[in-house]
């Protein structure tokens, strides 16, 4: 596969080093209640490696979104842990887990989730970690929304991008600021067959790069793709 055109240039290494992503007996259950309580993940246990790309499948409901978000750090776990490299990050205290995230993790959530008072190209410069902003991150940003297919949409305002394309500029913040860790919810799911398959493309970039890529997808065209499959029954 050619690598992107896009610059992968950044000075700092915590950006750029390589990290798995591990999942530990992760359990979550909502309800405080017993009589009420609702599993949405029952100990799972998943080690993604840098240079692959994992795959989440299940139906609607199965608790894909909540094993990203859980990845991610962004959900505590009911039991169990999470491991970015050799760090336990459910072991921190909140402060220190978000500003460890900040610059490990690129996590594309599905919806829109831009800022309605941003354009295209400034939703995406908000993936940079604010102190390793440079010069360049503004042609990177434009060169990412080209490469997805919005050469013509770098200034539009959400309120005027179609789902499709909100999703891509969603997939161009989580890519621009160069973590080691890339969790991705549904990617492909408005895309025609032509912007789906450049959206795998750059998955698959990312993980040649030495990323580690977790997607969470119904898309089997997505699924084939992977280098390892979870699949969540619940």
């Amino acid at each position: 596969m050619e690598p992107t055109e896009v610059s992968e240039r950044r000075d700092d290494n915590s950006a750029t080093a390589h990290q798995s992503c591990e999942l530990v007996g992760v359990s979550v259950v909502y309800g405080g209640d017993p009589r009420n309580e609702f599993t949405v993940l029952e100990d799972i246990n998943m080690v993604a490696e840098p240079g692959s790309i994992t795959c989440i499948e299940g139906r609607s409901g199965s608790g894909k979104t909540t094993l990203l978000r859980v990845a991610a750090a962004l959900e505590p776990p009911t039991s169990g842990g999470v491991r970015w490299g050799n760090l336990d990050i459910t072991e921190l205290p909140e402060h220190t887990a978000t500003a460890t995230r900040a610059v490990t993790v690129g996590y594309a959530r599905q919806g829109n989730g831009l800022l309605p008072f941003l354009s295209a190209v400034e939703n995406v410069l908000i993936g940079v970690p604010p102190h390793l902003c440079a010069p360049h991150d503004v042609d990177r940003a434009e060169q990412l929304l080209e490469r997805l297919g919005l050469s013509a949409r770098l200034n539009a305002r959400p309120r005027t991008l179609s789902g499709g394309e909100a999703q891509r500029v969603v997939l161009a913040r989580a890519l621009i600021g160069q973590r080691p860790i890339l969790l991705i919810d549904e990617p492909t799911a408005a895309l025609d067959t032509r912007a789906a398959d450049i959206v795998i493309d750059l998955l698959h970039e990312q993980a040649d790069y030495g990323r580690t890529v977790i997607v969470a997808t119904h898309d089997n065209h997505v699924l084939q793709s992977a280098d390892q499959l979870i699949s969540l029954s619940g």
